[in-house]
């Protein structure tokens, strides 16, 4: 009836009609289709932005305070035993805390939703201290507290409880090292919630606008090692070794997962190895074994959904998860496409007997593509007239198995596997529109891991160390560049097959007495691909001068093996340069660290007043030196009048 009275009124035969009628409402659908791939990014963003801003829950008290509950557990320092029957309490907060139970887990309710300080105490333990905590209405407080035991040995000792945030969570770090909090890069200006942007406001570190690269004292970003999990892993940022060798845009591993994690700039312990530069050791934290909390959060980065929760309440089994989506990726950009996303999980199992197991993983997929200018009259910079493309995948999941056979002795064994590709391409377009390759990638590693690790506290002034990591290397990679524009693609490096790294390591903390530390260990490493194989010895001393001063002094030999395609670039000769050199050396570097430490008055933070860090680099017979200006910390200006600290050279 409609296809009749329209074509009664325009005079239109209704078979035209119709088919004028079909043919717009195939266009219309067309068009609706063509606007909702492109401005669909902009509906979900909005929607986001509207749950995240309603849509949240909040536990108050009786009186409409919102509260919250901080859990946690008392663990001991070196062995990671927990401490059975400690207190803990928020020492802003009269009357509110707790004891651990026989597990060393606590738990202390109706927090008001703030900063506080948490502080746990045992006997012949030195008292631990975790200040400004932020409480918030949605999420419980989780927190594990180490607390190191007192070598003391007098009869009657008063304690003064001391924080130092900048001290690693490795008992065995002399210096250079530092602890980094998941809170502390949610508040870093400018962090995008990415500790390796967090890191380069640290002294002896360049920071870098444009990615996150990590330069330490000089050094390329490709020479830090990262860790997660205690398994070294591949570069976890997106857009990794696109623009910054080591570097990249932004790393995959959320805030959300993240636990507290060491970052070491110099004269690390002895089980860190094949690495020069410094190393950035990661953890995932357990999810919330008692109930179950989700998260949505937007940024200009990405989409955030993280969900952690119990699996099993009976058992104290716990999952936590985090994916994130990138924010360009849902906007459809004109000109290229930018896409990224990343997974981040962790499923940990505690037992009665026979230990904790525990499942994570982590990954990422990176999208690229830049399109040229189609209108030769507006070509201006080399851009624009030329084409490429980037995809990057990256995986690495692992199983760990951590077992007490007492209070004082654990094995902790994971067994792991990392996966990276880069495929990657670029092409150059000349004013007649033909393209001519310009540059090919195509890279795969995958690595299959085992490494184990026995902890022993013989007593409270003797802990010991040691472990062995076998890495099976498994690689394909072919990278071709022209020498000039218009020319044909010369391969650049080309290998396929596999080899093995093998590593062990020794390391132990003596307490000389109740001001002298000494740790001290030796690390050893051998690659079959050439067979060359080094030693590395390490040591640290720390002597506590006064209650407000302290002393430390480290120095070791490090040394790291080549990115693979380096074994394999075709020299003058046509062969690569594992045929021509064999015997290449492994580059390697003597790290000394000196630092000066003071305690804060009233209770503050402790502040670093002098480092020096110097380096000798071995390359081919010739030697660099890097030495780390002295930095002195004028405290009576900023104590006295209320100033910003000044640095003084």
């Amino acid at each position: 009836m409609l296809l009749g009275e329209v074509a009664n009124r325009s005079g239109i035969p209704a078979d035209e009609c119709g088919v004028v009628l079909k043919t717009f409402e195939r266009v219309l659908c067309e068009e609706l289709t063509r606007k909702l791939y492109r401005y669909g990014g902009w509906i979900l963003l909005l929607i986001g932005l509207f749950i995240s801003a309603f849509a949240f829950g909040q536990i108050s008290d009786r009186k409409g305070r919102p509260v919250q509950t901080i859990r946690g557990m008392v663990v001991d320092g070196d062995s990671k035993y927990p401490i059975p029957y400690a207190t803990v309490r928020l020492s802003d907060k009269e009357g509110m805390g707790t004891t651990t139970d026989s597990l060393g887990r606590f738990t202390i309710p109706q927090v008001p939703v703030g900063r506080h300080t948490v502080e746990a105490a045992f006997m012949g333990y030195e008292p631990g201290i975790f200040r400004e905590i932020l409480v918030t209405s949605a999420k419980e407080v989780y927190l594990e507290i180490p607390l190191k035991e007192s070598v003391n040995e007098l009869s009657e000792v008063v304690v003064r409880a001391r924080t130092n945030k900048e001290e690693a969570m490795n008992k065995m770090a002399t210096t250079g090292a530092r602890m980094l909090s998941v809170e502390e890069a949610s508040r870093y200006a400018g962090g995008f919630d990415d500790p390796a942007r967090l890191v380069s406001a640290f002294a002896g570190v360049a920071p870098s606008v444009s990615s996150n690269g990590i330069s330490i004292h000089g050094n390329a970003p490709h020479l830090l090692q990262w860790r997660l999990e205690d398994v070294e892993i591949p570069n976890p940022n997106h857009f990794a070794d696109i623009a910054t060798l080591g570097g990249g845009i932004l790393s995959s591993l959320s805030s959300q997962v993240l636990g507290n994690s060491d970052f070491f700039t110099g004269a690390f312990p002895a089980e860190y190895g094949n690495a020069v530069s410094g190393v950035f050791d990661m953890k995932l934290r357990n999810g919330n074994n008692q109930k179950n909390e989700n998260t949505i959060q937007v940024g200009i980065m990405g989409i955030d959904v993280a969900s952690e929760g119990p699996l099993s309440k009976k058992h104290k089994a716990s999952y936590i998860f985090n994916y994130r989506y990138s924010t360009t990726g849902l906007l459809n950009l004109d000109g290229g496409t930018m896409d990224y996303q990343d997974l981040n999980f962790k499923l940990n199992f505690p037992t009665k007997m026979a230990g904790i197991f525990s499942v994570w993983g982590t990954s990422l997929i990176d999208k690229f593509k830049s399109d040229m200018e189609r209108n030769p009259e507006k070509w201006e910079y080399l851009g624009d007239r030329s084409e490429s493309r980037d995809k990057q995948y990256m995986a690495a999941g692992g199983i760990s198995h951590r077992y007490f056979f007492n209070s004082d002795a654990s094995l902790k064994t994971t067994v792991a596997a990392t996966y990276s590709q880069l495929d990657g391409g670029a092409s150059m377009f000349n004013h007649a529109l033909e393209s001519t390759p310009y540059m090919d990638l195509e890279s795969r590693h995958t690595n299959l891991i085992l490494t184990s690790t026995f902890n022993r506290k013989f007593s409270n002034r003797f802990t010991n160390k040691t472990g062995f990591t076998y890495t099976a290397m498994f690689y394909d990679m072919n990278l071709a560049i022209a020498p000039y524009e218009a020319q044909l693609l010369e391969t650049v490096s080309k290998g396929d097959g596999n080899t093995s790294l093998i590593s062990a390591y020794n390391s132990s903390s003596v307490g000389l007495s109740d001001r002298w530390t000494l740790n001290a260990g030796i690390y050893g490493q051998y690659l079959t691909l050439n067979n060359k194989w080094s030693v590395e010895p390490r040591a640290g001393l720390k002597w506590q001068a006064t209650p407000k001063a302290t002393f430390a002094l480290a120095y070791g030999i490090y040394s790291r093996m080549e990115k693979m395609d380096v074994y394999f670039v075709k020299t003058k000769y046509g062969k690569s340069i594992r045929q021509q050199e064999p015997r290449l050396h492994q580059g390697a570097t003597h790290h000394a660290v000196f630092r000066l430490q003071d305690f804060g008055p009233h209770e503050s933070e402790n502040r670093t007043l002098c480092t020096v860090s110097a380096r000798c680099t071995g390359n081919g017979g010739q030697f660099l030196f890097r030495t780390q200006p002295l930095r002195l910390l004028c405290r009576r200006c900023a104590c006295q009048q209320r100033k910003r600290p000044e640095y003084r050279d």
